[in-house]
Order: C-alpha cells, then structure tokens, then sequence
C-alpha cells in the first residue's frame, strides 16, 4: 500500500478547499488536477471544465446550464450535489464517467460492457470456423487471444471435435472460458491490479473517476459470453441484447415511440449496484430491485430526491415488463465441455 501522504500529502475539505495549507492555491490546483484532470484559472481558483467555470470553494457552477433545465431545474448545481457518485466532464450534464455509453445495466443481463460483448475477436471466428468443417474426432489445433489496455493473453489448443455443432460449439465455449479467465487474471497484475494508479489512470487520461482495477468485474465474462454467442450464431452482438438482455427502453402504446432510458437509469443503479469486483461467473450479477423499490428517499436533498424516485419508478416499470430478471436461456443453449479439448500453451505477454 502506498502511503497517502506521498499521494496527497495534505488535506481537503469538502469542494477541493485547503485545510491548513500554507500555499491554498497550490492546493488546490493539484487536487483539482488528480481528482478532475481539470485546470485552473484566475486568482479566484475556478476549474477550466470545457463549457463552464466551477468555483472549488462555492462547490457550484459559475455560470447557467448551457442546456438548461435538460440537465436538471438548478442551472447552477455541480454533479447533482453528489461529487462522489457524478462527473460532469464538460459542465453541461451529470453522468458517470464509468457509464459513458460504453457500459449500461440490463433486466436480464445485468451490466454489459460493449468493449467485450461488441469486441472483433478473430480469433474466436477462426477457432470457430475451423471446428465447424472439420471431420469428427480429427484433431484440430487453434490459437484463442486477448489484447486491452498493453496486454496480450494467448491459449493454443488441440480439440477432437465432437459429432453435432452444438457439442462442438460447447468445446469452443469451455476454450473460450479458459482464456477468459487467464485474461481477466492476468489483467490484475502489476501495476493495473493496484487501486491508487487506477483512481490516477481514470481521472487523468480516461476521465473515469471510479475507475476499479481490470480484473473480474461482473460485467467481464457475461459480456464475453455475448461475445461468443454472437459469433458462433453469426448473430451481431447488439441484435442479441435488444432481443434477450432486457433493454431499458419503454414504448408508447398510443404513439409507439420508443424512449430509451438506458444510459441514465444505468448512472443511477450505478450508485445503488456498481460492478462487483472478484466476480467470476459466467451468469449475470442482479441488482436487488426488491430493495430498491422498498426505499424511502424523501429525506434525500430535493435534486437527488427526485432522481431516485423517478429511477423507482422506472424500475417498478421494468419488474412489470419483464417480470424477475432472469438468465436468458438463449445465453444458455450450449454447455461447456472438456471432452475431446486440451490446452497445450498459454503465454501472457
């Protein structure tokens, strides 16, 4: 653990102020800058935040909402008074910086993460390809990779593919965990394990203040077996999740608009149910929506208030829609097997 005094070597107070600081200024602008990744300017310490100028010591925007009251009724209040829960990047509106439309919660799915579920993993169709043609119980080899973020895990196989396509489909789905699973560890090691360059890493280049360590959040391994149903059903990925996720999208029986209110109740459950960090299941982690509808936010501050009752309600909506969230049995047609499989190599580079 890294003493935070070599972090931070001072303290704050509420809205980045200095405590006992002989230098306030200086305080000021390098919290600003390691919690926000934001800049200050003039000598009344007021954060460059792209459209808008945020005052650390009023704990509020200078100036009115550049898209009114879209963003909330006060045109001048800062991530919805909840600091630690919002991001507001550009001081036009609030939403995390985790669920920056790259990754949203689902009825039956839980959270989805499109940089797994959407990803173009070549090799996963070759592998794929080359076990669908091939002649029963004739060995077969093939190389299953993984790359993010600098890191590349590599699985070779030899496979004695099974009589049908369903068991050859369940062989390649017990390959497909395996270098998951060595993936998902190995992104936990060195530096991209450790909590501190995580928080540093998000709020300096990634613009995610929660940013947790890469390895087995909840979200990793249902979103890669989206990945896998998607290709060995040539089924593209989004397709499969509007049909079997549970999007949170509501259409008007008179008109027939759909609204999509995934992005933002996505931001709000995010604070009740975040990803779940050691997760390692290939089922989806449930919010418990019970709970949730049984709170009582009224003591809440106004604007906060408000954007929780509304979430109950649109949870309320969804239980109605969908019933109890469920593990979609399309996502569960093939089941992962061993016979005839043999991990002959893997290498972390």
């Amino acid at each position: 653990m890294i003493p935070r005094r070599l972090i931070c070597p001072f303290r704050e107070a509420p809205y980045l102020t200095p405590m006992g600081h002989p230098q306030p200024q200086l305080h000021i602008a390098i919290v600003a800058l390691f919690l926000a990744s934001k800049w200050l300017r003039g000598a009344r310490n007021r954060v460059v935040s792209g459209l808008r100028y945020y005052s650390p010591e009023l704990g509020r925007w200078m100036s009115r909402d550049p898209i009114g009251e879209e963003g909330g009724r006060s045109l001048y209040v800062a991530m919805s008074n909840c600091c630690p829960c919002f991001v507001d990047s550009f001081g036009e509106s609030s939403f995390t910086s985790v669920v920056n439309s790259d990754l949203f919660y689902t009825w039956h799915m839980g959270w989805i993460d499109k940089s797994h579920a959407y990803g173009n993993n070549g090799s996963l169709k070759t592998a794929w390809e080359a076990l669908k043609g091939a002649s029963p119980n004739r060995l077969k080899g093939f190389i299953l990779r993984m790359a993010q973020t600098g890191k590349t895990a590599k699985a070779s196989f030899c496979v004695a593919p099974l009589m049908t396509e369903d068991e050859r489909k369940g062989q390649l789905l017990h390959a497909w965990q395996v270098i998951s699973r060595q993936f998902e560890s190995y992104q936990g090691k060195g530096l991209q394990g450790w909590a501190i360059v995580n928080r540093i890493y998000g709020a300096v280049v990634s613009n995610e203040i929660q940013k947790v360590a890469s390895t087995f959040s909840s979200e990793d391994l249902v979103s890669n077996l989206v990945n896998f149903y998607s290709v060995v059903d040539e089924v593209k990925a989004p397709q499969l999740i509007a049909q079997h996720a549970g999007l949170i999208r509501f259409t008007d029986p008179i008109t027939g608009e759909v609204a999509d209110h995934s992005a933002w109740l996505s931001m709000v459950l995010w604070g009740e149910h975040p990803v779940r960090q050691n997760y390692q299941e290939w089922e989806p982690d449930y919010f418990d929506h019970a709970a949730f509808l049984a709170k009582d936010f009224s003591k809440k501050p106004a604007g906060l208030r408000e954007r929780l009752e509304r979430a109950q309600a649109l949870v309320a909506e969804l239980q109605s829609q969908y019933g109890a969230p469920t593990f979609p049995a399309y996502f569960q047609k093939y089941t992962p097997t061993s016979k005839g499989v043999s991990v002959v190599k893997q290498v972390n580079e």
